[in-house]
């Protein structure tokens, strides 16, 4: 049984880091110039069926213009799915879900109130 839950655990993180790879290069291309994220991680929320893509900004923006960014992922998740899609090896593509996390942010606190 352990064996199972090992190797179905490294096929997950196979799967994560190869839609990491695969967004990395696509996802500037859906924002303007001073929106600029870099994908900080790729998480199964709570299977491989759903991931969880973290951004991260690279400029300091509030937790406004990071929502922003969240919406205009959420709008062009399809057209990135396709795209991850075409470049991961399996029957069935996962759908993807976006968090931006604004860039040293220590002082302002998010709408959730989660510092």
């Amino acid at each position: 049984m352990k064996h199972r839950k090992q190797n179905s655990d490294r096929k997950s993180l196979q799967l994560c880091s190869q839609v990491r790879w695969a967004l990395e290069y696509e996802i500037n291309e859906s924002l303007d110039s001073h929106e600029a994220v870099t994908v900080s991680a790729v998480l199964p929320a709570p299977n491989t069926s759903n991931l969880l893509v973290v951004l991260e900004t690279l400029e300091t923006l509030s937790w406004e213009q990071a929502a922003c960014i969240e919406r205009k992922m959420a709008l062009r998740a399809n057209a990135l799915r396709a795209i991850v899609a075409h470049s991961i090896q399996r029957r069935k593509t996962p759908s993807l879900t976006f968090c931006v996390r604004p860039k040293s942010l220590t002082n302002e606190v998010s709408p959730e109130g989660n510092p």
